[in-house]
Parts: C-alpha cells; structure tokens; sequence
C-alpha cells in the first residue's frame, strides 16, 4: 500500500513539473524569436518583465522536480533526469533554430547561444555522472550540486 502512495505522489509531482516545463519551454518561444532577431542589449524594459516570469516558471519546475524522487527512489530519480534533459535539450534547440535559421546576426546574439549551449554540456557532463550512480541518494546529490 506504502509504494503505491509513493508511485501517485511521484507520478503526480512529475506530471506537474512535466506540464510546467512544457509550458515554459513554450512560454520562451517568443523571447528566443525576438531575442534572435534583436540585439539582446537593447531590448524593451517589457521583455526584462517576461524573463522574470519566465524565470519564476523554470524555478518552479526545478522545485517540483525536486520535490518528486524520494531517498531511496532510483528510477524516480532517473525519469526526472531524463525530463530536464529533455527539456533542456528543447531549449537550446529552440535557441539554435531561431539564431541560425535567419542568416546573419550580431555578434551577442552568437555569444548568447554559445554560452547557452556549453552551460547545458556542463549539465549533460554532471547528468552522465549521475546515471552512473546505483544508488538514490548519491545521484540526488550530483543532480542539485
């Protein structure tokens, strides 16, 4: 009966986190169109409010992510793993396709993707890591440090 609660408590803080990461990813559409096509140092004071809303929504769904796996709970751990890399790899997918699908740009806006990609390689570096672990507790360790 125990595992059972545990598995609906899971499978329902990952849906939430799920719902929430998809919705952020296609919150931030908009922002990675605009900011291709902008110079990023001269955007609308609007758009520093988007990012913060946008900010509170990715937070949100690392705290629920969080949240889901318990102490013991390696496939838990894993799933949610996987679920930020999947969310992350869209990101910078999106990210990719709006700087490069429309020939040239200014030289931040390549700086910006840049940047962006390489701190996900470092993500992706610490999440092979992760996997590797047998146990719960030492890859809920590597997964918030």
């Amino acid at each position: 009966v125990l595992q059972r609660l545990r598995c609906k408590i899971a499978a329902s803080v990952l849906l939430c986190a799920l719902c929430v990461g998809v919705g952020s990813e296609v919150a931030y559409h908009p922002w990675a169109k605009a900011s291709a096509n902008l110079d990023v140092c001269h955007v609308p004071i609007s758009w520093t409010f988007y990012n913060l809303g946008l900010a509170f929504i990715w937070y949100g769904r690392v705290f629920l992510l969080g949240l889901a796996p318990l102490a013991d709970d390696v496939r838990v751990t894993r799933i949610i793993l996987l679920m930020d890399l999947a969310i992350l790899g869209a990101g910078d997918f999106q990210n990719w396709r709006h700087t490069y699908k429309l020939g040239k740009k200014p030289w931040p806006t390549h700086l910006r993707v840049w940047l962006l990609v390489a701190k996900d390689i470092v993500f992706l570096c610490g999440a092979v890591f992760a996997f590797r672990c047998t146990r719960a507790g030492d890859m809920q360790r590597l997964m918030w440090k």
